[in-house]
């Protein structure tokens, strides 16, 4: 069971990249793969995929994921290539496995599952003008769009029948439980660099090799030195006058900023089950929902219970309280019974169903729609209008002081007559830092623009200040004598051989330990250094006191192992430790958890029969790809 969990560990994570790509395909673009005489990507078991379908798709996926990140690498433009013709193929292997098995779905079933789309929903219900913009955005016709359903329709129900034939035993989510819930206290020891510093002294032939293998490492980049002004916005705000009519004026404008939309203040008690669930599992979780109301209704303390029985970990120790929530932030079911069915002070009359399981609920207390009031955000808007103004002026002043050096004016001068704030910087490369002004990369991009002496730039926005600057002095780039960085190198060669004797130190310890010729504490005690205890570590808790692979080593130990067979290195130290104590998983709280431990290996392993399933179909199948995907981008 263990190994088969960590084999498993990343199917997740890859389920869901793969589903995403798939449902992206599906519902928003649908697909078409028909044989056709122009350039074909691939070819599956006689099913042909045509270029120009796989390139549309390719395409709109792209779009999407630019909307997540600006700019895509060209190994990330790769990888989704690879998934939009892995996705294709899988799609392709699926319907010839629906039409081996004669699985077909009806008009309504189709009907139905659009009804159900949340893009096409309005106010909680189908909206048919939604489904036709989208139709018409896209330039399909309702039948096209009703026969991609319907293909989703049948991917789903094959799915859904080789998912079925796997279930979770008891005995599988007690072992998940206790490997969740297993933690350790390691007691380690650090053997540091520093202490052997002293004792190591470079010959000078080691100095001169050391600096010659590694003479790029002591390059002396490019350098510029510039004299700046500076106009801060921060420093304007003073002399920026803000007229309450223009206070008022922006307030009228923005109405629906100041618009608060009703809250409630609400408790909860979760009981986790999920639609994937058993039948009995999902009626033991609405049982146990029962039987908190009933205990509710007999006057217990609902706080008391919702640390007891709630599976909601963010509310439970807070006594189940979800604070002040809006109606877009809770679930439909939730919402609904909150601000349509129950009164101040109620316990909602039956458990509440949603997609995380039951709800018991209590309402507190109800906050309606109401306008903030003028007086109520006037120092916000005031706030805002200043910092507007303020850098506007310190925009305009820069633009003014660019003008008069382009016209020939002393820049110091400028600087002063404006009240800009006027510098020289000192010596600093592309890459920085530059110690005054607090400035960035636009800054220095700006300034390594500049060629010739007293060349100047346009005005630079960065970290909110507006410079102009003008170069003083450009120095190249080039390698360094040995004299200019001897020290440095003196410095990185003792510091490299130190760690490699804190290295061969902690093996030649862990050795004896092995050999159970000594112990931590010995050892530690032997030499005066310090033995370290670290906070409670578990697999979903690493502390930074220790390097993670060290935790993880740990954690892997068998029971009655204790000793860490292996050394870790952490900054300029090595550590090595053992395990002082284990801390075992609370029995009490595993009936608690088991609902959603149990839906969370059921998932897990649904997810992998269905790959495992995907990938022998490919095994058996007959797939070529072409000459015209192989050379797409």
């Amino acid at each position: 069971m263990l190994s088969y969990m960590r084999k498993h560990a990343r199917s997740w994570f890859i389920k869901v990249l793969l589903g995403t790509v798939i449902v992206v395909f599906i519902f928003f673009y649908g697909f078409s793969l028909r044989e056709r005489s122009s350039a074909l990507v691939a070819e599956v078991n006689g099913v042909k995929i045509a270029q120009k379908d796989f390139q549309k798709q390719f395409e709109r996926l792209l779009e999407v994921q630019r909307s997540r990140a600006s700019e895509l690498t060209r190994d990330q433009r790769r990888l989704i290539k690879e998934a939009t013709l892995e996705s294709l193929i899988e799609q392709v292997l699926v319907l010839d496995e629906a039409d081996r098995w004669k699985i077909s779905v009806s008009q309504e079933e189709v009907k139905e599952q659009i009804r159900q789309i949340p893009y096409f929903q309005e106010a909680g219900k189908f909206s048919m003008r939604l489904l036709q913009q989208y139709l018409r955005s896209r330039g399909q016709s309702e039948e096209e769009f009703m026969k991609e359903m319907a293909k989703e329709l049948r991917i789903q129900k094959v799915e859904q029948l080789v998912r079925d034939g796997v279930w979770v035993s008891e005995e599988e989510v007690e072992m998940m439980y206790g490997l969740l819930q297993e933690r350790v206290v390691l007691q380690y020891m650090a053997v540091p660099a520093e202490n052997y510093l002293k004792e190591i002294h470079p010959s000078e032939d080691e100095i001169q090799n050391h600096f010659k293998d590694h003479l790029a490492q002591y390059r002396i980049p490019e350098m510029v030195r510039v004299e700046y002004m500076k106009f801060d916005p921060a420093k304007l705000l003073a002399q920026v006058e803000v007229p309450a009519k223009e206070i008022q004026e922006l307030y009228e404008r923005n109405r629906d900023r100041w618009r608060e939309d009703p809250q409630v203040l609400a408790r909860q008690i979760l009981i986790r089950t999920t639609e994937r669930d058993d039948d009995t599992t999902r009626m033991k979780a609405l049982q146990k929902a029962e039987e908190i109301l009933k205990k509710l209704r007999s006057g217990e303390d609902f706080a008391k219970l919702a640390k007891e029985h709630s599976q909601d970990p963010q509310t439970a120790t807070k006594g189940g309280s979800l604070g002040w929530k809006k109606r877009n932030e809770l679930s439909e079911a939730v919402g609904k019974a909150l601000f349509e069915e129950m009164k101040v002070g109620e316990i909602s009359q039956r458990p509440v169903k949603s997609g995380l399981g039951f709800h018991v609920l209590k309402l507190e207390e109800i906050k309606g729609e109401r306008l903030k009031p003028l007086e109520e955000v006037r120092q916000e808007i005031e706030a805002e209008i200043r910092q507007k103004k303020a850098r506007q002026m310190a925009s305009e002043l820069a633009e003014e002081a660019y003008l008069g050096i382009f016209q020939g004016q002393n820049f110091k001068e400028v600087a002063e007559r404006l009240g800009a704030i006027f510098g020289i910087t000192e010596p600093f490369s592309l890459q920085g830092p530059v110690k005054e002004p607090s400035a960035g990369e636009e800054f220095r991009k700006a300034a390594f623009l500049l060629r010739e002496k007293e060349d100047f730039s346009e005005v630079v926005e960065d970290r909110g200040s507006f410079y102009v600057m003008q170069l003083l002095e450009r120095t190249p780039g080039r390698d360094p004598s040995l004299e200019e960085v001897k020290e440095k190198v003196r410095s990185d060669l003792q510091r490299i051989k130190a760690l490699e004797k804190a290295s061969q130190e902690a093996e030649a310890i862990l050795e004896r330990l092995q050999k159970k010729e000594t112990t931590l504490s010995a050892e530690a005690k032997k030499r005066g250094w310090q033995l370290l205890t670290s906070p409670s570590i578990g697999r979903t808790t690493m502390p930074a006191a220790v390097p993670p692979e060290m935790a993880k080593s740990a954690l892997s130990l068998a029971p009655h192992e204790s000793l860490i067979p292996q050394t870790f290195k952490q900054g300029d130290r090595y550590l090595l430790g053992e395990i002082k104590e284990r801390i075992a998983a609370d029995p009490k709280a595993l009936e608690e958890q088991r609902p959603l431990l149990r839906a969370l290996l059921l998932k897990d392993k649904r997810d992998a029969m269905f790959r495992d399933w995907i990938q022998e179909l490919k095994s058996r199948s007959q797939i070529k790809t072409f000459r015209a995907y192989e050379e797409m981008f």
